[in-house]
């Protein structure tokens, strides 16, 4: 017994000092690439500059109604200086990924009772983190300028990982636990029967604190949360209407917020021209894709074969289920919405769809390491397939994230 106890404890700490080791590496990364896009030293594209002047008090153009990295960045440059607060700012928040991403997928595949599998729920949280969208193997190890010949990657694509904008990567940890945790929520929240709970405390807060870094993922899973606590309520013949509330009531502080940055935001100051958001199929996603069945493929490639896999049983699987259902509304956001004006071309409701991309790649990591635990041993001739996709996604994310790194266009 107290052999077992040892090797525990072992296992335990030498996953431990693997995760710190990856995460150390991670940082370094990260905070040189954040770095370099900020300073502008030539390539490295991405909207820092534009946030940096922010931190400066100059006048961006842009109205910015999010400030928790503004405010970290500004907080940071008081012992440095602008370029280096926000990078800094930007490397910390980014940071608080892998740790949540660690915790939740070790609660998940069970690595909390099987210590063996921690070893696969670190290997699985930096995997997850340098993914990529498909693109011809053609293109590995070859960039080129943009111009007439340009090989683009990411372009009508997206990806589960935009190291280019910060503000999504800055509120993508917060969203990652709101949205994990309401997944919790969602299945019990009818049997609770609490106005106080500190479950709904933890999620609200979270769900605040992604809204004020950046709205982009509160936009979707808003409304599919309205949508899935509506259904409910009318197939209970609205028995659990005080339930309804006792979650509901968790939304009014992201709601107040949605409320203020939604007040005649995210438009260039002085602007003239049209504003507001329009509803019309592909308009703006077509602007930067020639082929959007093949770009929803080139995507999500591996979690589509998840699904396809395991499409009898997905109501039963929590995590891939409710990652599915958030990623058809993102996918319907950036299929109809569209902003009006110059910022049309920006395709900004693909930031929504992004976070889609990332929980449908967490939610099917999960789905395939269970597998390999299973009882039921079926789902296990699937397994090659979908681990060889996985393993292409995972190629061409380790490219992409080297053109970044050498200050290639994300496009």
């Amino acid at each position: 017994m107290q052999k077992a106890s040892r090797s525990k404890k072992l296992i335990i700490l030498s996953d431990i000092i693997l995760f710190l080791f990856l995460y150390a590496g991670y940082i370094g990364a990260s905070f040189y690439l954040f770095y370099h896009q900020t300073g502008n030293f030539g390539g490295w594209g991405s909207d820092m500059p534009a946030y940096l002047m922010v931190v400066k008090g100059e006048d961006s153009g842009y109205d910015f109604p999010y400030p928790l990295m503004f405010l970290a960045a500004r907080f940071f440059a008081h012992f440095s200086n602008p370029v280096i607060g926000l990078s800094v700012a930007v490397t910390l928040l980014n940071g608080l990924t892998p740790v949540i991403l660690k915790y939740w997928i070790s609660k998940k595949i069970d690595a909390f009772r099987h210590p063996g599998r921690l070893f696969l729920s670190t290997a699985g949280t930096y995997l997850i983190l340098v993914v990529s969208m498909l693109y011809p193997l053609s293109y590995l190890g070859k960039y080129n300028d943009p111009g007439p010949d340009y090989l683009y990657r990411y372009n009508g694509v997206f990806s589960p990982n935009t190291y280019h904008n910060a503000t999504s990567i800055c509120a993508r940890p917060f969203a990652l636990e709101s949205f994990f945790l309401f997944g919790e929520i969602f299945e019990i929240y009818e049997q609770k029967k609490k106005w106080i709970c500190k479950e709904y405390v933890v999620f609200s807060a979270f769900l605040c604190i992604s809204t004020l870094t950046k709205p982009s993922f509160t936009i979707v899973f808003g409304l599919m949360a309205l949508v899935l606590m509506t259904v409910r309520l009318i197939r209970s013949k609205f028995q659990n209407t005080k339930q309804f509330f006792q979650l509901g009531i968790y939304f009014i502080p992201t709601i107040l917020v949605l409320l203020y940055q939604y007040k005649g935001v995210f438009t260039a100051s002085g602007e003239s021209t049209e504003k507001g958001i329009g509803i019309y199929p592909f308009l703006a996603w077509s602007q930067c894709c020639k082929n959007i069945p093949l770009s929803i493929l080139l995507g999500a490639a591996f979690p589509l074969s998840v699904i396809l896999f395991h499409i009898t049983v997905l109501k039963k699987n929590n995590e891939l289920y409710y990652s599915l259902l958030y990623y058809l509304f993102s996918l319907a956001s950036l299929i109809f919405l569209y902003e009006k004006g110059w910022r049309m071309s920006h395709v900004n409701f693909a930031w929504g769809y992004v976070y889609g991309l990332f929980f449908l790649f967490t939610a099917s990591f999960i789905t395939v390491i269970r597998d390999c635990f299973a009882e039921d041993k079926k789902y296990r001739y699937f397994l090659p397939v979908q681990f060889a996709l996985l393993a292409l996604h995972l190629i061409c994310g380790i490219d992409y994230l080297r053109i970044l790194l050498l200050g290639g266009s994300f496009s």
